[in-house]
């Protein structure tokens, strides 16, 4: 059995992606204020889940902004 994993969001864009297009899409994907997508683009890490199952943190970092 594959031990939980920690979903860990660090503020960074991939290159390719627009970074205000982003933030924008993360705001409406999550419902967030923009007072809270500042703080999680920040630069500082931000864990967003504690215990998840590898498939599932696999699902939600391969999602992008096309399939929000």
């Amino acid at each position: 059995m594959t031990p939980n994993v920690q979903l860990v969001f660090r503020g960074e864009v991939l290159d390719g992606f627009a970074t205000d297009e982003v933030r924008r899409q993360l705001a409406l994907a999550w419902k967030l204020d923009e007072a809270r997508v500042a703080q999680l683009f920040s630069g500082a890490r931000t864990l967003l889940k504690r215990s998840v199952e590898p498939s599932l943190a696999r699902r939600y970092a391969d999602k992008g902004p096309d399939n929000w």
